[in-house]
Order: structure tokens, then sequence, then C-alpha cells
């Protein structure tokens, strides 16, 4: 069955000069070579798991902030915020060191 009777919106537009016949190839070579480098083994019943992934880090590749790299920025940047602050603010309760969130 052809993808134009399964997907009624679907358009074809055409390559300029196989220009994106390149770029599926480089996706697909980047594909495979991740597949072989993280997973060894990729199973059918796990395959769109490994794909999801996959193109969640490839669409996330162009923000390269991590999670690290925030803090650091956040703890440089912000003016610091003592203990005695939250205390006051009663998300940590004194008596119990139990965090009120």
């Amino acid at each position: 069955m052809p993808l134009k009777m399964s997907y009624l919106y679907l358009s074809q537009i055409k390559s300029e000069n196989g220009r994106s016949l390149q770029d599926i190839n480089i996706h697909t070579v980047n594909l495979r070579g991740w597949l072989r480098r993280i997973h060894h083994h990729c199973s059918k019943e796990r395959l769109q798991e490994y794909l999801d992934e996959f193109h969640f880090k490839y669409n996330r590749q162009s923000i390269m902030d991590t999670v690290f790299d925030l803090l650091i920025r956040k703890m440089v940047y912000n003016a610091p915020f003592v203990c005695n602050q939250y205390i006051n603010t009663g998300v940590l309760n004194a008596d119990t060191n139990n965090y009120n969130l």
C-alpha cells in the first residue's frame, strides 16, 4: 500500500538534484552508527523506542547546554539564596528538615 493511501495529507517535494537523498543517507548512517555504539543489539519489539530516543537526542543537539552548565550559570548570575530564606518562606520546615513542596 503506498504511503499516499495511508497518509492523506502527505505531499511529495522534488529533490534538489539529489540533495535530500544525500541528507537522508547521512541521517541513516548516523542512526545505524548510534545503534551499534550504544545498544549493540536492536530487537524488533524495542525498535520504535530506540528511534524515539535517537530522534529526541538529534532534535536537541542544537541545545548544547547540559543540566550542569545551566546550574553553574544560575549560580553565577543570580543572587545567593541562603537556607534561612527557605525556612522563612515555608519551603523547608526547620524542626523536621522536611521539604513542603
